[in-house]
């Protein structure tokens, strides 16, 4: 494979993973989070409704994607693993991705949240246009509280301060 071909190919996906605040944005904070339903790695059914009065992250991911690869870890880590106790509920939407091509890359993560599928992009498509690694957080009155795009460290702290207000109010 020819070098240039690999670096055009690299800066694409680069762009492609991050992206400034508010691009690609549907939705922003403040609004009612938009309900959805879809079908877990697991084959199990998860509707964003069943966790009304629950504080709920959401990431939106691709498999291929290096920058995503590099956020859910902090996901698991920081967010889940932290805040599950205190009724904080993760959901990661395979953004392109079926049910079963997502067990997989579960199972070698090892991440204990939900990854919910979405080929024809019909979730994504509620909340945004464009890029990914992307992180909702939703309130406990069902209104976006904070939202991050891309894998910035500094926004992911950001997001972390407001999961963190938001499982104690």
């Amino acid at each position: 494979m020819p070098r240039a071909f690999v670096r055009v190919s690299f800066l694409f996906l680069l762009v492609l993973c991050t992206a400034s605040a508010g691009e690609g944005d549907v939705i922003r904070v403040g609004d009612k989070a938009p309900l959805f339903r879809g079908t877990a790695s697991d084959g199990s059914s998860i509707k964003l409704d069943d966790y009304k009065g629950k504080p709920v992250v959401v990431i939106f991911f691709a498999t291929w994607c290096d920058g995503c690869k590099q956020e859910l870890p902090r996901v698991e880590r920081d967010l889940q693993k932290r805040f599950k106790n205190d009724g904080l509920v993760v959901l990661g939407i395979g953004r392109g991705h079926r049910a079963g091509e997502l067990a997989g890359f579960k199972r070698e993560r090892n991440f204990s949240f939900p990854l919910i599928e979405d080929p024809r992009r019909d979730i994504y498509s509620k909340f945004a246009t464009d890029y990914i690694p992307r992180c909702y957080l939703i309130g406990k009155d069902g209104t976006i509280k904070h939202a991050i795009t891309g894998i910035d460290i500094s926004d992911f702290e950001s997001f972390k301060r407001r999961v963190e207000e938001e499982v104690k109010r």
